[in-house]
């Protein structure tokens, strides 16, 4: 990778992160989302925590969840998305296939995205939680890039591991900056901002990410 290359790959990687920070508040608050359950660089490289390599290619996930008390109430979390994601240019189907954003995901799918200027997919799910509860999970990947030897994955300030230190990830300027909590949405782009329907409802615990 020559070092024009590097800094191309570096510069697209921040330009995932400063969209997804930007409209994917809104995203998760058209859902009924209160916060994001990530927010982040990610590693597509299958290494382990800690592993030097993890760093090597990278891409930029998000995602948030509601719980529901209905498959009718999920539905129409997916259509306040979809109403969403539009203004922000995604180009979305009930069919993932027919926007190019399949991919491997555990539970039924409402909805697919895919923004052509950004290189993302979006999927929307219907799963069940161990204990019974309908959740909705909305998820946005950007594509793999490889990044060059010294790169440092990053994390929003709205992700819950925002400022754990290690496994691959930058240092931020304070040990204080480590919660475990996720930080609360920003204000949102527009008036009125979006909410999510009745019967959809933040979750009150973070649930392990897959």
């Amino acid at each position: 990778m020559t070092a024009s290359q590097s800094a191309e790959a570096e510069a697209l990687s921040a330009a995932d992160g400063e969209f997804l920070d930007k409209t994917f508040p809104d995203i998760a608050r058209a859902m009924g989302a209160e916060s994001v359950r990530r927010l982040r660089e990610t590693t597509c490289t299958g290494a382990l925590p800690g592993d030097r390599s993890a760093a090597k290619n990278t891409s930029w996930i998000a995602d948030a969840e509601v719980a529901v008390d209905s498959e009718d109430t999920a539905h129409k979390v997916a259509d306040h998305i979809r109403t969403q994601a539009k203004k922000q240019g995604w180009t979305l189907a009930e069919d993932p296939a027919d926007v190019d954003a399949e991919g491997n995901f555990a539970g039924s799918r409402l909805l697919g995205g895919k923004h052509d200027g950004q290189n993302m997919v979006m999927t929307v799910l219907l799963d069940e939680d161990r204990d019974g509860t309908l959740i909705v999970a909305t998820v946005v990947r950007g594509i793999c890039r490889d990044m060059p030897d010294g790169h440092e994955m990053v994390r929003s300030e709205l992700d819950p591991q925002y400022g754990a230190v290690g496994d691959g990830y930058a240092d931020t300027d304070s040990l204080e900056d480590f919660t475990g909590q996720p930080g609360p949405l920003p204000a949102s782009t527009q008036t009125p901002a979006p909410t999510g329907p009745e019967g959809a409802s933040p979750l009150e615990r973070n649930r392990p990410h897959p």
